[in-house]
């Protein structure tokens, strides 16, 4: 990381040589190149991005950055390979790396595989865990086979249970196992879920931090096609992407500088017709 740095550091030094050399030599013409060199970060989106070794499973951290403002992101936190190896993944994120314990402001959950989920706790217990999660809703018939598929391969994995409690609990395990504050469901169809109308969810959305208060912040990019489902709980269609939103303080405006397309997989239909033909028979 500290290589990265220096690196852009001196692209950065010669970038401002550049624009002096077509100068005049003077105090206004540093002045100037400093201010475009700033115009020109507040336009560039950069993104930096780890993938844990976590072995069968999935932890993915990253940041998008424009200027000095950034945002930091989970991708899943869950492993097969064991409890030590996601302590040392976890680790690893914490205090090395790329980024170098990142404040994360957003997790977004692929799906409730205990591969993708089960390091949740050991994050939330080295205090890296965000207070706004996104991920797919779950029926009751999505979650009846997501617990079935887990009590059947779940194997020697010791997790205290946390997995089938998400796998059940869904949102409301995560605000009382894991303290989340912000959950968005999204729901399989491009338009507005069912639910009470949103006037705005802006004033919660995760903010990453920048330079004299320039904030980047992760919200709906159509606040208008959020619903409540309940406290701390928003229901979203997945045609309704997430957008990350520069915002400055004392100005109304914001501009986007990145879009986060969430895809919801409906599964194979015809495994869910085949287990409710299951269900029916062992009922019978």
């Amino acid at each position: 990381a500290s290589d990265v740095r220096r690196l852009e550091g001196a692209e950065r030094e010669a970038e401002m040589a550049l624009l002096l050399s077509r100068m005049p030599d003077s105090e206004s013409a540093l002045a100037h190149a400093r201010e475009l060199l700033a115009f020109r970060d507040r336009r560039v989106l950069r993104h930096e991005r780890v993938q844990y070794p976590a072995g069968q499973g999935f932890f993915h951290v990253g940041r998008g950055s424009s200027g000095a403002a950034d945002v930091d992101y989970l991708y899943d936190c869950g492993t097969t390979a064991g409890s030590n190896a996601m302590r040392k993944s976890v680790g690893h994120a914490a205090h090395a790396g790329l980024l170098a314990r990142p404040d994360l402001d957003v997790a977004f959950l692929s799906h409730l595989h205990r591969d993708h989920i089960n390091g949740l706790p050991r994050l939330r217990a080295r205090g890296m865990m965000p207070m706004t999660v996104v991920l797919p809703y779950l029926d009751d018939v999505a979650r009846l086979i997501t617990f079935a598929s887990d009590a059947a391969h779940a194997g020697s994995d010791d997790d205290g249970g946390f997995v089938q409690e998400m796998i059940i609990g869904g949102a409301a395990a995560l605000r009382d196992l894991l303290g989340v504050e912000r959950v968005y469901e999204v729901h399989s169809s491009d338009g507005p879920p069912t639910g009470e109308p949103v006037d705005a969810v802006g004033p919660d959305a995760p903010e990453g931090d920048g330079p004299e208060g320039d904030r980047l912040r992760v919200e709906p990019f159509d606040p208008s096609g959020v619903r409540s489902t309940g406290a701390g709980v928003w229901a979203i269609g997945h045609g309704n992407p997430f957008v990350v939103r520069r915002t400055r303080p004392g100005r109304s405006d914001s501009s986007a500088v990145w879009l986060l397309k969430v895809h919801v997989d409906e599964g194979i239909p015809g495994a869910r017709s085949a287990f409710i033909d299951r269900l029916d028979d062992w009922r019978r």
